[in-house]
């Protein structure tokens, strides 16, 4: 029996290459997505801003998930904020309609990476005969397990049938919830604003 090996390239403190698997096209709805963090610190995300102020007299900052899209089924142009961190790009993730996740844009991941933590809010039935593998990391060789999402929406953009892999929550990263690797991003053309700290994504 041939056993597959799935091997990684490097990003961070984990190396990661995954095989690119084609996902089925994917729709999009219209409308804007709002995120902010009120006072004691709790993410929202709602189709409205909030209209309550804070009541301890601290500023919210409230971020607008906007897409932009065209029902013709012509060209479609997603405009998706992101926040700049010492690792990268940060960008605001819906799962599966409901599932609020952050993650580090990564175009030099070949797959979607989630946490450990992320997997448990998934709460998602895992097969038997999944694929398993190894990553190489700065500690050396670790355990790695395939599934897919399915729908990954960023800013309006989304795609269905995502493929993606965990590991040992030893191996992920507190200050996101995983990567935004290839296995979504390949599906569109990117271009980022970095002044107005913006990705473009172009179907």
């Amino acid at each position: 029996m041939i056993s597959k090996k799935l091997t990684f390239v490097p990003f961070i403190s984990l190396l990661l290459v995954f095989c690119i698997f084609l996902c089925q096209p994917a729709t999009s709805i219209g409308g804007d997505l709002y995120r902010w963090v009120d006072e004691d610190g709790v993410s929202h995300y709602s189709d409205a801003p909030p209209t309550t102020p804070s009541s301890k007299g601290k500023n919210m900052q409230v971020m607008t998930l906007r897409q932009h899209s065209s029902s013709s089924g012509g060209p479609q142009e997603f405009i998706i904020p992101f926040e700049s961190s010492s690792q990268g790009m940060l960008v605001d993730v819906i799962i599966n309609n409901y599932i609020p996740a952050r993650m580090l844009v990564d175009t030099g991941a070949s797959a979607v990476k989630i946490n450990a933590d992320l997997l448990k809010r998934l709460n998602q039935d895992l097969p038997d005969d999944r694929r398993r593998g190894k990553v190489i990391t700065a500690a050396g060789m670790a355990n790695a397990e395939e599934l897919f999402i399915e729908k990954l929406d960023v800013g309006g953009a989304v795609k269905e049938n995502v493929q993606a892999f965990f590991m040992h929550e030893a191996y992920d990263n507190a200050a996101f919830d995983g990567l935004l690797g290839m296995s979504f991003l390949s599906d569109f053309k990117m271009t980022v604003d970095y002044k107005n700290n913006q990705i473009h994504l172009n179907r």
